[in-house]
């Protein structure tokens, strides 16, 4: 797996992959062609609401809610932000680091900028 990572330019070492892998919720799974290594979908959730508490900087509304996120992470913060399925948020338009939450209301922004809020202080907090 090393091998291939260094493919992708990503550099890591054995020594450390299992543990990065623990973090992120990837396990091996055995199938037809061998060993695969994929999320553990009971784990991927919690992983990736880690992950994007880490990955958004602050979010700012006026009509609208625009969250900012570390370069190059937007498009994760929105694919997570559009499956929590919360009623308030109609959709989101995300860029390289800014995401575009659509309110269903004008009115419920703040629900939706308090959500981020949540969202980005949770890890800190499951930490303490």
């Amino acid at each position: 797996m090393v091998e291939i990572l260094k493919t992708w330019d990503i550099e890591v070492t054995q020594a450390t992959l299992p543990r990065d892998f623990s973090k992120l919720g990837v396990v091996r799974a055995h199938s037809e062609n061998g060993v695969r290594y994929v999320i553990n979908q009971a784990e991927s959730g919690a992983q990736v609401k880690k992950l994007i508490s880490f990955e958004i900087l602050n979010v700012n509304h006026n009509e609208s809610t625009v969250v900012r996120t570390l370069s190059g992470r937007a498009q994760m913060a929105a694919y997570f932000i559009d499956r929590i399925d919360r009623p308030e948020i109609l959709g989101t338009v995300s860029r390289d680091d800014t995401v575009l939450l659509i309110p269903n209301t004008h009115r419920s922004i703040p629900a939706i900028v308090n959500l981020v809020k949540q969202m980005m202080h949770e890890f800190s907090a499951e930490e303490e």
